[in-house]
């Protein structure tokens, strides 16, 4: 390994190329960081005899080429920074074109931009950036028409050529020639470049633990690319399996990976998934590396069907949506595992929905019931061993009876008191409400629309008529009774009935036919018996609906 400190100049001279290897993230450098530098810039700029500033390390590593083509290296550390440059620099050179200074134009182009007399259309440019960003990058330092598209190259190139319009410090018009020479004489960096017999993975980790933190799922890719070392089979294992994976499962793809670990039961925390993949991950090599991400590509198929359903056609599109109203991702690492007996066959699309309304059921009593749920991580992870795919829905029941699944007492004793309406979770409110209106099966109720909204009977504020109704203990009930689940319904009129009187309520409740009113329909007075009554009479219908 050899490092030195170096203006930028140096690391551009001469047929040089830094390649940004598959396993980097894509550029993701924002206003933030972009506004950072350029201020360093314009700082020096500023200066009548300019000092250099300091602004990172760059650490590459010498890739064996032909001797005829320009050097490769790869870029392990400061891709964001070294594009950054880039771009800046071939906005100067845009510049200094629309300004008539053909001479500085090219002069960036050809010494800082491009490799003049490389005949591979591939080594041309000094930076190569990693697939995904190649297509904009190319464009921006090769072409001179507008430049068009979407993305965090594109973002910057337009931030930075209004940056040089804007001016200086004090929005003068710059000097186009000097800020070039406060770019590329007047940065400095410390270079280091290891020896072809390094290991790049772990000099990549080891910056990672300093400070430069990546994500779980950055870390992996660059676990599995480190392995495979032939430089086509990377390219095409990327873009089979990589890829894909990566823009289909987005933002949630260290989570994929987390829920992943626990499909054998077992506990990593969130802070050792990068570990314990490398641990499992074993000896490497190519072969290994191509297995590894095959498996994790089928799997972030699983994850995204249930984190993000979008084939309205999927057998279990109303079983899945359902629980995920419920928030119930712990189950996640069991139901990826399920779902991969599905595709082998080894269970059905039934057995599946109806192991998942049992999941739905064992939340919805235990969430009633206010038990804990520090334990469902646990039982949901150590689930994916103790069912098994030959009696599936049988060991899934008596699984889930053995973790506290509440009986149909402690269910029905604790709806009646439930405080079921809460603002932070009107999906679970909705879905309850819903779910005890199809159970009525009656033929003529209306259509459960989103027009269609959550009523409290007694309302949420109170007027003398309804104190007058409830009694001199009226605060009390109301503070009891209000979000329960005897005093909620679903209505079409909800900015209609508003806090009016409880017999105008009654007129309007009744013109929607909606079943779950017609026991209040029924009712003189609207009091804590009648609440309390409805509540019984909805527990007792919730008990057949999340059965155990």
């Amino acid at each position: 390994m050899k490092a030195g400190q170096v203006v930028l100049q140096k690391l551009l001279d001469g047929k040089i190329q830094y390649r940004v290897p598959l396993f980097q993230r894509t550029y993701n450098w924002t206003e933030e960081e972009w506004e950072t530098l350029w201020t360093d810039i314009l700082e020096i700029y500023a200066m009548e005899e300019p000092r250099n500033h300091f602004i990172g390390a760059v650490v590459t590593q010498p890739v064996p080429d032909a001797p005829e083509r320009a050097s490769k290296h790869l870029l392990i550390d400061g891709q964001q920074r070294l594009t950054t440059i880039c771009i800046i620099l071939s906005c100067l050179r845009r510049k200094a074109l629309e300004e008539g200074d053909c001479g500085l134009s090219q002069e960036i182009f050809e010494t800082c931009l491009v490799n003049k007399f490389e005949t591979d259309v591939n080594g041309r440019i000094k930076l190569h950036p990693t697939q995904r960003d190649r297509e904009s990058f190319s464009k921006i330092m090769n072409e001179d028409g507008d430049i068009e598209g979407e993305g965090q190259i594109i973002a910057a190139f337009k931030h930075f050529l209004k940056r040089i319009t804007d001016g200086d410090l004090e929005g003068n018009s710059l000097d186009l020639g000097k800020l070039k020479s406060c770019v590329t004489n007047h940065l400095d960096l410390v270079s280091i470049t290891l020896d072809t017999e390094d290991s790049p993975h772990r000099i990549f980790e080891s910056l990672n633990n300093t400070g430069m933190r990546l994500g779980h799922s950055d870390l992996i890719r660059n676990l599995i690319f480190m392995n495979i070392m032939e430089e086509v089979v990377a390219q095409e294992a990327y873009d089979q399996y990589w890829l894909p994976m990566q823009e289909k499962t987005g933002n949630y793809l260290d989570d994929f990976f987390w829920r992943y670990l626990m499909m054998d039961g077992s506990l990593p925390t969130w802070g050792e998934t990068f570990e314990e993949v490398k641990r499992r991950f074993g000896p490497g090599g190519t072969q290994r590396a191509k297995d590894e991400l095959i498996e994790f590509s089928k799997f972030a198929r699983f994850y995204r069907r249930l984190r993000e359903i979008e084939d309205q056609d999927d057998l279990l599109i109303r079983e899945i949506k359902r629980i995920n109203t419920w928030e119930v991702d712990v189950a996640y690492s069991f139901l990826m595992r399920s779902l991969s007996w599905v595709e082998d066959c080894k269970i059905d699309s039934d057995e599946m929905k109806s192991v998942i309304r049992m999941i739905e059921s064992f939340v919805v009593r235990r969430t009633v019931c206010s038990i804990p749920t520090n334990r469902l991580r646990r039982i949901f992870a150590r689930m994916s061993e103790e069912v098994a795919p030959t009696d599936f829905v049988t060991s899934a029941h008596e699984y889930l009876m053995a973790n506290q699944w509440p009986s149909d007492s402690e269910f029905k004793e604790a709806f009646v008191g439930f405080r079921l309406y809460l603002r932070s979770r009107l999906a679970r409110t909705r879905l309850i409400l819903e779910s005890l209106e199809e159970s009525f099966e009656h033929k003529e109720s209306p259509e459960l629309t989103e027009q269609i909204t959550i009523e409290h009977i007694m309302p949420q504020n109170l007027t003398g008529e309804w104190m007058e109704m409830l009694g001199p203990d009226g605060w009390e009930i109301h503070s009891r009774w209000l979000d329960t689940p005897g005093n909620l319904t679903l209505t079409g009129y909800n900015t209609e009935l508003s806090d009016s009187p409880f017999h105008e309520k009654k007129e309007l409740l009744s013109d929607a036919k909606f079943s779950l009113t017609s026991a209040v329909l029924q009712e003189e007075q609207w009091n804590e018996q009648a609440i309390a009554a409805r509540g019984e009479e909805l527990a007792e219908r919730a008990t057949t609906i999340w059965e155990r």
